[in-house]
C-alpha cells in the first residue's frame, strides 16, 4: 500500500535526491513548490505524511511547520541542514514530528517516515482545536475566523497571517516570519503592511475593540488584548450651590455692627 506524502521544498538538489529515494519505501509523492502551494494541496487531499525542506524555506520554516500543522494531522518530518539547534527546537515546538538532517540517506528518511505513519495509523490525532483571543476565534481546519460568532471575510493570505499572530498572541512576530517563504525580499514590507492594514480594518469593523494589533517599528507586529485605560482619578464630590457660594454653614461668621 502506498502512502500519500506531501513534499514541500524550494527545488533544492538535496531535497530532490531525498524525494526520489523515499518513493520506494511505500510513498506516493505530491510535490509542492513553496508553502502556498502546499496549503492549496492540503485543502484538496488528505496526506499520510508531510516532508518539509527547511533548507529551501530558510527562516520561514518554523511558521511553515505551524501553518501546515494547523491543517494536517499527519506526521511532519523536517529536513534541516546541519546547523541551528534553536531552529530545530522551534520547529518541534511548532508541531514537527521529527527532524532529520538533510545529509541523511533517502532510505533512512523513508524508513522513519514509514514508521511514523504506521504509528499513527491506528489512532490519528485530531486537528488542533479552535484558537481564541478575546472575542476572536480561528478554526484552522476550515480556515475560518469569527468575532463573537460573526464570520470574517478573509483572503487566504490574511487568514494565514492572522493565524500566526493568534498562535503567538502577546509575542512579537517579525515581518519575515509573516511574509511567507515565497515572498520576494523587495516585496516583503509592502505585502505584510497591506495584510496588517486589512486585518485591522476587518477586526475594527467586526467590533473586536478589545484586540490590539500593534506595530513594533523596525521589528514586526504583536496581537494582544488591549490594556484597559487607567481609571480616572477619583474627584471629590461637588458641593451644593449654597456651599460653593457661601461656604459650609459651620464656617459662616456673624457680623454685628
Amino acid at each position: 500500500m502506498n502512502h500519500l506524502c506531501l513534499f514541500v521544498s524550494a527545488g533544492t538538489t538535496e531535497a530532490a535526491r531525498i524525494r526520489r529515494g523515499i518513493e520506494p519505501c511505500g510513498f506516493r509523492i505530491v510535490g509542492a513548490e513553496g508553502l502556498g502551494a502546499a496549503i492549496d494541496a492540503l485543502r484538496q487531499w488528505r496526506f499520510d505524511a508531510v516532508v518539509l525542506d527547511a533548507h529551501g524555506l530558510g527562516s520561514g520554516s518554523v511558521n511553515g511547520v505551524r501553518l501546515l500543522r494547523a491543517r494536517c494531522a499527519a506526521p511532519i518530518v523536517v529536513l534541516d541542514p546541519a546547523g541551528s539547534e534553536e531552529r530545530q527546537l522551534q520547529c518541534l515546538a511548532a508541531g514537527a514530528t521529527d527532524i532529520v538532517e538533510l545529509a541523511a540517506s533517502p532510505r533512512l528518511v523513508g524508513s522513519k517516515l514509514r514508521q511514523l505513519v504506521q504509528a499513527v495509523a491506528a489512532h490519528r490525532p485530531l486537528l488542533p482545536q479552535e484558537l481564541r483571543v478575546g472575542s476572536l476565534s480561528l478554526d484552522p481546519a476550515s480556515g475560518s475566523a469569527h468575532v463573537d460568532g460573526v464570520p470574517l471575510d478573509l483572503a487566504a493570505a490574511e487568514f494565514d497571517t492572522l493565524f500566526v499572530l493568534v498562535a503567538r498572541a502577546g509575542q512579537l512576530v517579525g515581518r519575515d516570519e509573516l511574509a511567507g517563504p515565497s515572498s520576494a525580499k523587495a516585496a516583503v514590507g509592502r505585502s505584510v503592511d497591506t495584510r496588517i492594514y486589512r486585518l485591522r480594518r476587518h477586526l475594527r469593523a467586526a467590533g473586536a475593540t478589545e484586540l490590539e494589533l500593534a506595530t513594533v517599528h523596525g521589528r514586526g507586529y504583536r496581537l494582544s488584548l488591549a490594556l484597559p485605560s487607567p481609571a480616572r482619578a477619583a474627584r471629590p464630590p461637588l458641593r451644593s450651590a449654597e456651599q460653593q457660594t457661601n461656604g459650609p454653614v459651620s464656617e459662616r461668621r456673624s457680623w454685628r455692627p
